[in-house]
């Protein structure tokens, strides 16, 4: 993995659960390897380049097993005050747990009622409360239960949680798996946490910002200016685009439903648009402010290994390979043309990084980083 600074400058590359940094014009080592605590997925630069983010492997939620990290959840940062898991007919949602004084118990909602229904919607995982109560804090909401082999109805309103709550529920487990560095110190900055359990958000906490659970993470971005995250997840068959303010951790736009399951997500580097890779080498590219598709998606001939964009966010660049071996093709972000014809390249690209200047790209490959001129159009 490789990230070149904004001022075209540094190179940062990542292997295993080392980063290094490296002076552009001179080729040399700046510095000792920076220390990640897991291994590292992604890295890049965030804002005008000052900082380094690295994306690494997290862990599971600490004392849980990998049956309750997937099917028992607090939900999201609009909270109904219970612990929910599927029930073993896979017919609703079991409470497990009511907080006292929360808006569960003030609706007399008890430990093994079923919840069948929320605002005359079904319930088939805990995914679907987070959707249902996640735009509708203070909003009275007819709720369905089961309790006895009898069908029940009452109003249940969800609420905000509380800062406290969040605190509480990453110190029980969830762990911040973006981390910061400063990118001419080399120190550690802090982390940027991510928590989204089985696909609901449930936490902010850390510096500002989010963490996610690796079963329901797919792919993960922050914006250039450091103000929102948008993260890719999958859960129960359900592919969400969402976005996030780091500061808050609450939701900035709805979730954008996605066909395929999505395998990469970048912000540009001016932060106007984004753009995803599909798990079908599809990609897209979607306004940012909006998270609106912007025109139709790309489809270059082959397997796509990885994009990136160009510094000035107008081109995105991608590594695939098809039969003829593995090509760099350059497209056109605001109409979807490809600009000029696939230019051969030793290796597949793991990851793909250009400079200020649009003049050099480092490719990372399986083995090594190379520096290439950016193909004319």
């Amino acid at each position: 993995h490789a990230a070149i600074s904004p001022n075209g400058r540094q190179l940062v590359t990542a292997r295993g659960n080392a980063l290094q940094r490296w002076n552009l014009e001179t080729l040399k080592r700046i510095g000792q390897p920076l220390q990640a605590t897991s291994p590292i997925q992604s890295v890049w630069y965030i804002g005008d380049g000052t900082r380094i983010a690295a994306r690494r492997s997290g862990r599971r939620f600490g004392g849980r097993s990998e049956r309750d990290a997937k099917d028992q959840v607090r939900i999201s940062y609009t909270d109904i005050g219970a612990d929910l898991k599927v029930s073993p007919s896979g017919r609703g949602l079991l409470i497990t747990h009511v907080f006292p004084s929360a808006p569960a118990a003030r609706s007399g909602l008890k430990v093994d009622d079923l919840l069948l229904r929320i605002d005359d919607q079904k319930l088939g995982s805990t995914a679907d409360v987070r959707r249902i109560i996640e735009f509708q804090p203070g909003k009275e909401l007819t709720t369905v239960f089961e309790r006895d082999g009898m069908e029940n109805i009452v109003t249940l309103t969800p609420e905000p949680r509380s800062h406290d709550e969040i605190k509480k529920q990453i110190d029980a487990g969830a762990v911040a798996v973006v981390q910061l560095w400063d990118a001419q110190s080399g120190e550690v900055v802090g982390d940027l946490p991510i928590p989204i359990e089985s696909g609901a958000i449930v936490a902010r906490g850390g510096r500002g910002g989010l963490a996610w659970n690796q079963d329901s993470l797919s792919t993960a971005a922050i914006s250039p200016d450091g103000a929102h995250a948008v993260v890719a997840s999958q859960f129960g068959g359900r592919t969400e685009l969402r976005a996030f303010s780091t500061e808050t951790g609450h939701p900035v736009l709805p979730a954008v439903v996605y066909e395929r399951p999505i395998r990469w997500v970048e912000y540009s580097p001016n932060g106007r648009v984004l753009g995803t890779l599909d798990d079908r080498s599809g990609l897209q590219i979607w306004d940012a402010a909006s998270l609106e598709p912007i025109g139709s998606r790309i489809r270059p001939s082959g397997t796509v290994t990885c994009a990136a964009f160009t510094s000035d966010g107008d081109t995105l660049i991608i590594s695939a390979v098809s039969s003829a071996g593995p090509r760099l093709s350059l497209w056109d972000v605001d109409s979807a043309r490809r600009l000029c014809p696939p230019s051969p390249i030793l290796s597949p690209a793991r990851q793909i990084a250009c400079d200020s200047e649009k003049k050099w790209l480092a490719i990372a490959g399986l083995e090594n980083i190379r520096l290439l001129p950016l193909p004319e159009t």
